[in-house]
């Protein structure tokens, strides 16, 4: 209400008096503030005479604004347009956005309120927001399964799209058009969704895989010969943890050392908790060489002598120790000698235990036979041919000894004869030259007898005949 009204008036008596008819109700003076109308006034002169007019007041159109809305299509981009078109008012007009532009079209908007500001030639406002909308944005989530064995193609992505405007299409970097993918081996995967307004979303994937299995070893040789001390120690890395480990085949199980094992080849394999086999290893486990000891044959003394026992010793390491038994005993010279004197007044056994720098041991023994003056005679030669002369091998000595055995042998070792508790001098005891219901070839035989002499000891007697046809 901002309207006036300015009256000329000629003619008639000064004064004049105004009398104005202001939306029904008579006013003096000369009214402002006025609204749009019609305005009747009547004018008094001097004289009383009078005069009557009508003004109208116009105003023009109400300014108003419309705005064309583009949105944004694609999210996150500044796609969005504002086409403001003011009408009514008083052109020209003004134009000013919340955003700074002062143009009736604005354009590169990013979604949200955008308020414009408008002002006409007589300085009236009107102001209008708009709303930038844009389409939620492509959200591309997936699950990713790991390879399970290193070098293995059982890899997998399955996705899943949500936002945009569907349908979508999927483009992997290496061709497939597949939503999901299987089969894969490690590595990376790129994919560009494009939904139905050709908005996009790019992601990259990284299929991994467990380290490849390697398996350190370390294996203990048996300690001493056919012992059970052996082991072996495997150390994995890689593969995917917890460990399962196999001898020959026995059971698989999580201890990492096999141990009690012989000497021998054994066939150890490796499996981690995917499945994944580490290819199977032939490892040997080794023994050093048994230790032998030679103590000789049995030692045959007269009476008071002595005899001195040297030992061979073979075997991988070297011996450290030497135990000579009866450790009791006078007759022994030493009992930790490499070597050893002896000198018995009977038969004796003496024992040697050696041990050796890896702490094996070994042990053997050898007999003392010690001869008396108990004259136990056995012919040097004999002639089995029936003529009643020399025809069997008779053992000859003193009355009341008695023979417990008396063995012949053959040259090459083979006992072709024995003859059990008996006594000296008996003919009928003796060897006729046969074996096995054959008689034997001319040639050197050895005998063996042990004797129960007189004064209850037991001896060994040995020698050596010849037979002869």
């Amino acid at each position: 209400s901002d309207g006036a009204i300015s009256l000329t008036v000629a003619g008639g008596e000064l004064p004049y008096n105004y009398t104005w008819n202001v939306a029904g109700t008579p006013a003096s003076g000369t009214p402002t503030g006025l609204a749009a109308g019609v305005y009747v006034v009547t004018v008094t002169d001097g004289n009383s005479c009078t005069a009557t007019t009508t003004v109208t007041l116009t105003e023009p159109p109400v300014l108003q604004l419309s705005t064309d809305i583009t949105n944004v299509v694609c999210a996150g981009e500044s796609t969005g347009a504002l086409n403001l078109t003011p009408s009514g008012g008083t052109p020209p007009y003004n134009v000013n956005w919340s955003n700074g532009a002062n143009s009736e079209d604005i354009s590169q908007l990013s979604a949200g309120a955008y308020t414009a500001f408008v002002t006409d030639a007589q300085g009236c406002l009107a102001e209008q927001r708009s709303t930038v909308n844009e389409a939620p944005a492509l959200a591309l989530t997936a699950q990713v399964e790991p390879v399970d064995c290193f070098g293995n193609a059982t890899g997998s992505i399955s996705t899943s799209l949500s936002g945009g405007q569907p349908p979508y299409t999927y483009g992997w970097a290496h061709g497939s058009a597949a939503e999901d993918l299987s089969e894969l081996v490690a590595g990376d995967y790129d994919l560009l969704v494009t939904d139905a307004y050709g908005c996009t979303r790019m992601e990259r994937y990284t299929v991994t895989q467990p380290d490849e299995l390697e398996v350190a070893m370390q294996v203990d040789s048996v300690s001493c010969f056919d012992g059970q001390d052996g082991r072996i120690d495997l150390d994995v890395v890689g593969g995917t943890p917890a460990y399962r480990y196999q001898l020959d085949n026995g059971p698989l199980v999580g201890a990492s050392a096999f141990i009690a094992l012989r000497a021998g080849e054994y066939r150890v394999s490796v499996i981690d908790a995917n499945g994944c086999t580490f290819p199977t290893m032939t490892v040997s486990v080794e023994e050093p060489e048994p230790i032998i000891i030679d103590l000789g044959e049995d030692r045959i003394i007269q009476y008071g002598d002595t005899a001195r026992i040297i030992p061979q010793i073979s075997g991988t390491y070297p011996i450290v120790r030497y135990q000579w038994s009866p450790a009791d005993s006078s007759w022994v010279g030493c009992f930790d000698c490499p070597n050893v004197q002896v000198f018995p007044d009977y038969q004796r056994d003496l024992y040697l235990t050696v041990t050796d720098a890896n702490g094996c041991t070994a042990e053997e023994w050898v007999r003392i036979v010690v001869r008396k003056d108990f004259p136990i005679q056995v012919p040097t030669g004999f002639t089995p041919n029936n003529d009643g002369q020399n025809d069997r091998l008779t053992v000859h000595g003193l009355p009341g000894i008695e023979i417990i055995w008396f063995r012949v042998f053959d040259r090459w070792g083979e006992q072709v004869f024995e003859n059990t508790e008996f006594e000296t001098n008996d003919p009928a005891a003796g060897w006729d030259g046969r074996f096995r219901d054959r008689q034997l070839n001319s040639g050197v035989y050895l005998w063996q007898l042990e004797a129960r002499l007189p004064d209850g000891r037991r001896e060994l007697f040995q020698g050596q005949t010849t037979l002869i046809r």
